[in-house]
């Protein structure tokens, strides 16, 4: 594909791809108006939408590749919104724009996402019922970093590999694990 859209943050694409092999990506700069998703058939023909442009960042598929997790991008921040892809109907899973909610990953088996939020200045990974019943759950935060980003959920659901820009090492890969201290340690600085 080309054009594949980039993220604000330098080095993240806006792609995903689920078990079954649908692929979806944003196609653009950070910043234009909106991105409207579409389907492709394999010559590259549109052959479906899912609705008006929006200011999409981060885009997750579902492991059944019949939902799609994003981010919508607002004037001062975003929130986390996901999509059923057969009838086209959007629930909103966070509700805070302002904590710039984004990089939704979906969970092994489809029942969870998992995110990154900023909370009074401190970046962190949250995650969430993907049918938004249920209290969120505060997975790992860190005042250390500029940002993080959740990248992927392990296969046995055990840990979720992140990004996070470091003061003293750049962007570097961390492993979050999600079973007894969930202690977060670094893959490659």
């Amino acid at each position: 594909a080309e054009g594949v859209e980039t993220s604000a943050v330098p080095g993240l694409t806006a792609f995903s791809v689920s078990e079954t092999g649908v692929l979806v990506y944003g196609i653009g700069l950070p910043g234009e108006a909106g991105n409207e998703l579409v389907w492709l058939d394999r010559q590259g023909k549109i052959t479906g939408s899912l609705g008006p442009a929006a200011r999409y960042r981060g885009l997750s598929v579902s492991p059944d590749g019949l939902r799609l997790a994003a981010h919508r991008h607002e004037t001062d921040g975003g929130d986390v919104y996901v999509t059923d892809l057969q009838n086209k109907r959007s629930m909103r899973l966070t509700f805070d724009a302002k904590q710039e909610n984004t990089s939704p990953i979906w969970s092994p088996g489809g029942d969870r996402i998992a995110y990154a939020s900023v909370r009074a200045g401190v970046a962190g990974i949250y995650a969430k019922s993907a049918d938004n019943t249920g209290a969120e759950e505060q997975l790992y935060s860190t005042n250390a970093t500029r940002f993080l980003v959740p990248l992927s959920w392990s296969a046995n659901g055990q840990s979720i590999l992140f990004g996070a820009a470091v003061t003293d090492t750049g962007r570097d890969l961390w492993r979050l694990s999600l079973v007894g201290d969930r202690k977060a340690t670094p893959v490659l600085n």
